[in-house]
């Protein structure tokens, strides 16, 4: 993989959320509506041959790329205001607004042509 725009000692930064619904209180229980719509949508990627799960890969994959001293932080992205600390509320709020806007844009094509999903009389039924 050619690096010529990368000078030696250079760096590259890159940001991958993780498409799954985790809370730090286990108020979304298994099998909720939110984990069953994540799973969907990871299923879908996959079905379509481009996996959304790759958060957990992507150090490997930097590193099988040929970049060396990979550094990988996470960060707890919320949705919604519902954190204590104002900074995450902030991001929060964002991030709600966010998804309320992009989630159709994320979703329909995927689980409507890889999952069997029809959407009628806005409804959204499986078809399988």
């Amino acid at each position: 993989m050619p690096r010529s725009h990368i000078a030696p000692g250079g760096y590259i930064e890159h940001s991958e959320p993780i498409p799954e619904l985790i809370a730090d209180d286990d108020s979304i229980a298994p099998g909720d509506i939110m984990h069953r719509c994540s799973d969907l949508a990871i299923e879908a990627s996959q079905k379509f041959g481009k996996n959304i799960m790759i958060a957990p890969l992507i150090k490997n994959m930097i590193e099988e790329a040929g970049f060396v001293n990979v550094v990988e932080k996470q960060y707890k992205w919320p949705i919604g205001e519902w954190p204590f600390d104002r900074k995450l509320k902030d991001i929060g709020r964002w991030n709600m607004q966010h998804w309320l806007e992009g989630l159709d844009a994320w979703t329909l094509r995927l689980l409507t042509q890889h999952c069997g999903v029809s959407r009628n009389h806005g409804r959204i039924r499986s078809r399988g």
